[in-house]
């Protein structure tokens, strides 16, 4: 018991969430070309979902969070287990829909803080990869509909590779973070539309994160000048 309050003490609220997220985000493109890549990859992202459930803390979001992750965590499997075909699209935006509703619970838990934690800063840091990982999933689902919407060195990213995740991972990530090398392009309409909303999306984070931190400083600052 005490090993265990020690531990959420260390790693708080969301300190699990961040470590399933690098795990899943940093292990995905070494074992792609593995025999085992693709349980791999669906192990990991279902306890990447069932953490993100565990992160909710009040009784109304647990049970969205619940009833949302559910579908996605079986729609995962079942192509496997019930080898059921086709199922991709539907879990790709479910996933996306679940996710999303955490990094928006996360953040609004972040932003009604008063003072700067390492919760805090935890939290910021696992919204920031929940929005990357959005958006690999809605590429994921444009690609089923459109194979030639995203290139890479001008050649259509295949449905393989989407699968994968690992193209889709750098595409996503070097969007956020607006580097843009343009090796892998969106082609279609959709995908330079989502492009450009992940790209805002990032920035505005960025912007609104150093704001609300500086000002939980300055504020904490001010309160213990004015106490001496």
């Amino acid at each position: 018991m005490a090993t265990t309050n020690v531990t959420q003490r260390v790693l708080g609220r969301f300190g699990f969430l961040l470590i399933a997220l690098v795990l899943f985000l940093a292990t995905t493109p070494l074992a792609e070309h593995t025999s085992l890549a693709e349980g791999r990859f669906r192990v990991l992202f279902t306890v990447v979902l069932l953490i993100g459930v565990y992160t909710m803390s009040g009784r109304r979001s647990l049970i969205v969070a619940a009833v949302l992750a559910l579908p996605a965590i079986v729609g995962n499997w079942i192509e496997v287990v019930a080898e059921v075909e086709g199922t991709a699209p539907f879990v790709y935006a479910l996933s996306a829909l679940f996710l999303g509703y955490v990094a928006a619970v996360v953040l609004a838990a972040v932003l009604r803080e008063q003072q700067v934690t390492t919760d805090t800063v935890l939290g910021g840091i696992c919204v920031y990869f929940l929005i990357g990982i959005v958006w690999i999933l809605l590429y994921a689902l444009v690609i089923e509909f459109d194979p030639g919407a995203i290139l890479i060195n001008g050649k259509p990213v295949s449905y393989e590779i989407a699968k994968g995740s690992s193209t889709l991972i750098y595409f996503s990530f070097v969007t956020l973070t607006t580097l843009g090398y343009g090796d892998v392009a969106p082609h279609s309409d959709v995908a330079r539309m989502l492009a450009a909303g992940e790209a805002v999306v990032g920035q505005l984070f960025i912007a609104v994160m150093i704001a609300r931190l500086v000002g939980m400083h300055i504020s904490i600052t001010s309160r213990a000048n004015d106490e001496h």
